[in-house]
């Protein structure tokens, strides 16, 4: 099995004013709404963002998980199937550090599980099952979590199915997933 995984802050870049904290698994920590697009990666953030959209070899059948800690990832992997895992990310997540955060997830990834590293351009010639993308709130700003649902619900619609929450934020992420899909057909019932 292949599975995309997208950090949010490969398209951000990182936002984080000095260490601000992991998304929860060790040490979970307030977001700073200070945080704006001023920290972006300079020009490239609408480029990756569009790489991201133009992604069309995902299956059909394959499912769409949306956490806010890439450790995550950690539980949708089968131990006992090879998993090739073709990751965007601004951070190596290899630490060595505070056991299980979403640093260090890929020194605890099972064996015959394989990670690497992709650029947009490249994405066309991998195959997915699933994908998995997460927020990463500390690390990215709240100016952009709109563009975040956006890219979801991307996902959601060339992929056919539901995004499922998963994690210790599942459900913050589900209550706002809800809102914004109630808004967003609330602007359909308007704009019909």
């Amino acid at each position: 099995m292949t599975i995309l995984s997208v950090d949010w802050d490969w398209v951000t870049g990182d936002c984080a004013d000095g260490s601000h904290g992991c998304c929860g698994w060790c040490a979970p920590s307030p977001r700073k709404l200070s945080r704006g697009v001023a920290k972006l990666i300079p020009a490239g953030w609408l480029t990756r963002l569009e790489q991201l959209r133009t992604i069309t070899p995902i299956d059909f059948g394959g499912r769409l998980w949306v956490a806010e800690c890439h450790a995550d990832i950690l539980r949708i992997i089968k131990p006992d199937e090879e998993t090739n895992i073709i990751h965007m990310d601004s951070h190596i997540d290899n630490a060595d550090w505070c056991g299980l955060s979403c640093g260090s997830w890929r020194t605890f990834l099972p064996k015959g599980t394989t990670v690497s590293w992709a650029t947009g351009a490249e994405l066309v010639k991998d195959h997915f099952h699933d994908v998995f993308i997460c927020l990463s709130s500390p690390w990215t700003p709240p100016s952009l979590d709109k563009m975040f649902w956006d890219l979801v619900r991307h996902f959601s619609e060339i992929m056919s199915v539901n995004p499922e929450f998963i994690g210790h934020k599942r459900m913050v992420l589900m209550r706002t997933w809800i809102q914004i899909e109630r808004k967003w057909g609330a602007e359909e019932r308007i704009g019909a």
